[in-house]
């Protein structure tokens, strides 16, 4: 996507050379943050994984799925219908806009390689979400104006990591060349629909509506992803062996655990305290307590000592 943001500004820019300016670096500078998300760590990490026991890709595949049709096909249209608006905007907003766009892909970047991938996900339904709603107010003073590029340019460079990240991950489970198709053919289908859409003049002229629908199928989909998170699956982001000598096998939550004490179990069965998975999973001490309850009972054992020792390796 940044880089055909790219190649788009480049050819414009005999034409169009101050105004083109700012797009040839957000382009640039977007792309170089997407290839530093993707680049292994480390030489093992290169190899392609197979489907392990308590994993479902369906699931996975399921929640991309829904992400995209929320931000491609619903967000992509009132975009479109922003467009001339965007366009029209003087040069030092639409720079603004980049440089936000800039710095928060190379942020999300940082910040997701260090955490879970899949948080970007509901960050950018949110940011999006934000967006919309300034949008509805139709304000016309500046901060206002700002608010609603500052929230919609983060949140499509949320989306944009996102998806990045999510072929990468589909890319090591069934194969680059089949995760690239699924992806390019994906987009290339969302982006016919709403052209397709808008050329056949939906939804009129009641941009209001239009935000109104958008905005309530984003929060639709978010229960949807919280559902089937990513960040059950981000097994491929950790060391082959923990500290306790645990291997990734042993991390896979088993299939009796429910999406959310499946993300108790992971950290669970890293030595988090209780307050380390609450800061980590944002949910009350309470909440974790309860669930670290529900795991114990459901694994069969007495405490987290017992869990634990099932797996460490004798030395």
């Amino acid at each position: 996507m940044a880089g055909a943001n790219l190649v788009y500004a480049t050819i414009n820019i005999p034409r169009m050379m101050p105004e083109k300016g700012p797009m040839v670096m957000l382009g640039m500078l977007a792309l170089a943050g997407v290839f530093a998300f993707q680049a292994p760590c480390s030489s093992e990490e290169t190899e392609e994984l197979s489907p392990r026991k308590g994993h479902d890709p369906a699931k996975t595949i399921k929640a991309l799925a829904a992400f995209v049709l929320a931000i491609y096909f619903v967000g992509g249209i009132w975009y479109h219908f922003f467009a001339m608006k965007l366009s029209a905007a003087p040069l030092w907003e639409t720079t603004i806009g980049s440089l936000i766009y800039v710095g928060a892909i190379i942020f999300l970047a940082f910040l997701a390689r260090r955490g879970q991938p899949g948080n970007l996900a509901p960050y950018s339904l949110s940011a999006l979400g934000v967006g919309l709603l300034i949008a509805l107010t139709g304000s016309g003073r500046t901060i206002i104006e700002l608010s609603f590029h500052a929230a919609l340019n983060l949140g499509f460079a949320a989306a944009d990591l996102f998806f990045w990240y999510a072929l990468w991950f589909l890319g090591r489970l069934y194969g680059s060349r089949r995760a690239f198709g699924l992806g390019l053919g994906y987009s290339l289908l969302l982006i016919a629909l709403s052209v397709i859409l808008s050329a056949i003049g939906w939804p009129g002229d009641s941009p209001s509506m239009l935000f109104i629908t958008a905005l309530t199928l984003l929060f639709l989909a978010v229960p949807f992803i919280f559902r089937y998170p990513f960040q059950l699956f981000n097994l491929a982001s950790l060391k082959d062996e923990t500290e306790s000598g645990l291997t990734v096998a042993d991390l896979t939550p088993p299939d009796i655990l429910t999406p959310s004490e499946s993300r108790i179990y992971i950290q669970l069965m890293q030595g988090a305290s209780d307050t380390e998975m609450a800061d980590e999973l944002f949910i009350s001490k309470h909440t974790v307590k309860f669930h670290v309850r529900n795991i114990l009972r459901k694994m069969e054992v007495k405490n987290r000592k017992e869990l634990l020792s099932r797996h460490i390796k004798p030395e």
